[in-house]
């Protein structure tokens, strides 16, 4: 297990290197219009969110912006423990600094919304949205963590 916590450590480190110097914003807008044609999406009226920061590519506030008919929602936390005003989500976003093609992703370190998933009694569809320097060929893993089902590599 603490091999497994040291070998994301230096991925996220790794990943947050190459991936310097990106247009995040010109990649946000480019997510936009790949999210606007996914047919998930498009059927989806509640769709759980995260606001980007950093290293994130900033499309959820375009999105809600571009789909106002489109209940959106955000995190909270309660201590460690993250929640949702709303219980029923079609779709949750999910943060990744990396992901494989697998689907297995690597958050931010805290394992918040692989818990939150894994306690939902009906999954919802789970999307990460990555610039292409966040692809590697396989995201070490842990017992708790949650794979997401659709990716959008920009």
């Amino acid at each position: 297990m603490k091999k497994t916590k040291k070998q994301k450590k230096e991925m996220r480190n790794t990943i947050l290197e190459q991936c310097v110097g990106l247009d995040m914003s010109a990649l946000g807008t480019e997510a936009v219009e790949l999210v606007s044609k996914d047919a998930s999406f498009i059927k989806a009226k509640i769709i759980f969110a995260y606001k980007p920061f950093g290293h994130e590519i900033p499309f959820v506030k375009k999105l809600c912006e571009k789909f106002p008919e489109k209940e959106f929602y955000y995190p909270k936390m309660n201590g460690k423990k993250m929640y949702f005003r709303h219980k029923r989500p079609d779709l949750i976003f999910v943060p990744a600094i990396a992901v494989d093609r697998e689907g297995n992703r690597l958050g931010r370190g805290r394992g918040c919304y692989d818990i939150f998933i894994k306690e939902l009694r009906l999954r919802p569809l789970t999307y990460c949205i990555v610039p292409e320097c966040s692809v590697v060929d396989k995201v070490p893993i842990e017992p708790h963590d949650v794979a997401v089902q659709k990716i959008i590599i920009i």
